[in-house]
């Protein structure tokens, strides 16, 4: 199974379970606050780096598709990299609710920061995945003889687990679990 293939069953299945997770009838004892964050000197520097990476990783692209051949597939599969990347940077300034535990309503904005940093944090590993990837597609271009498709794996584990860490460090400061889909940005 491709690393592509792998990705899209994955959303494919997140995608099925917050629907399911949606429409079934068990009670929670969440409710929603609406949070605005503010635009800070951090969110500037998370978009110059992803900036800079994404003129390093679409300079790659390029010259890959010009010394090798040009591929739609790849040149597809490179945009929705990133633009999933671009959503994880900007999604903190799109979505402006959080659900949180009654009672837990005071650390809402709290929450929603260290939602919005562990998904800004993603967004800079989409680059790299796109590098490993364009890479495993294009061998002889590069020499390289080993299958870059495991690193381009271990990329977007390596992002998850970060991802999940910060969640997981800060649900234990705050008492409630931060890693449950619904509370995502």
């Amino acid at each position: 199974m491709e690393v592509i293939e792998i990705i899209a069953t994955s959303i494919i299945a997140a995608a099925v379970g917050r629907i399911i997770k949606k429409y079934s009838k068990k009670k929670d004892n969440k409710v929603k606050v609406p949070v605005y964050l503010p635009y800070t000197k951090e969110d500037l520097l998370y978009e110059l780096a992803f900036a800079l990476m994404a003129i390093l990783a679409w300079g790659l692209a390029l010259w890959i598709f010009r010394r090798a051949h040009f591929s739609w597939d790849q040149f597809l599969t490179c945009l929705l990299i990133t633009i999933g990347g671009l959503s994880f940077l900007l999604l903190h300034l799109v979505s402006h609710q959080i659900r949180v535990p009654k009672g837990k309503e005071h650390l809402a904005e709290s929450a929603k920061y260290v939602l919005a940093k562990s998904n800004r944090l993603v967004s800079l590993f989409c680059f790299p995945f796109m590098a490993a990837y364009l890479i495993s597609k294009n061998p002889t271009l590069f020499g390289i003889s080993w299958d870059f498709e495991w690193v381009s794996l271990g990329i977007l584990v390596l992002a998850g687990v970060i991802s999940i860490t910060l969640q997981t460090k800060y649900s234990k400061q705050f008492h409630f679990d931060m890693t449950d889909s619904d509370l995502m940005c």
